[in-house]
């Protein structure tokens, strides 16, 4: 007999299976629900059958969540590099400090998609 065409679970970055419910994996009846973004990343996942027997199906809609870049009195940025401004790989050097201000700045990511990243560490020279 005929047997259905079966679609395999992808590994994506940036994607939660945990609450997937794969209801089916044959191509005729695909039904695949509760996937969501994982956490640092932000979308709306959109699962998409595969193209052939023993294929991954597709997940698409999450992207990394974005860090901005802060306004901090005593900071200097001119020769700040942001590597990556997304979440999961965040990683910005070479902030220093600003003229009148003392200390070892401290980068951390930020806590959701849109927000600042933060940088402590700058206080004001004492005279």
């Amino acid at each position: 007999g005929c047997e259905p065409e079966m679609c395999t679970r992808p590994e994506v970055e940036g994607v939660d299976f945990s609450t997937a419910v794969e209801l089916s994996l044959a191509l005729p009846t695909f039904e695949v629900t509760g996937v969501t973004c994982a956490a640092k990343y932000t979308g709306t996942p959109t699962v998409t059958g595969c193209s052939g027997d023993g294929e991954a199906y597709t997940v698409s809609g999450c992207e990394p969540e974005m860090c901005t870049r802060p306004e901090v009195e005593g900071v200097d940025f001119s020769t700040a590099v942001e590597l990556s401004l997304a979440l999961p790989t965040f990683e910005v050097t070479g902030v220093t400090c600003a003229a009148k201000y003392t200390g070892t700045p401290t980068v951390t990511g930020c806590s959701g998609d849109g927000e600042a990243y933060t940088v402590s560490g700058c206080e004001p020279e004492m005279c």
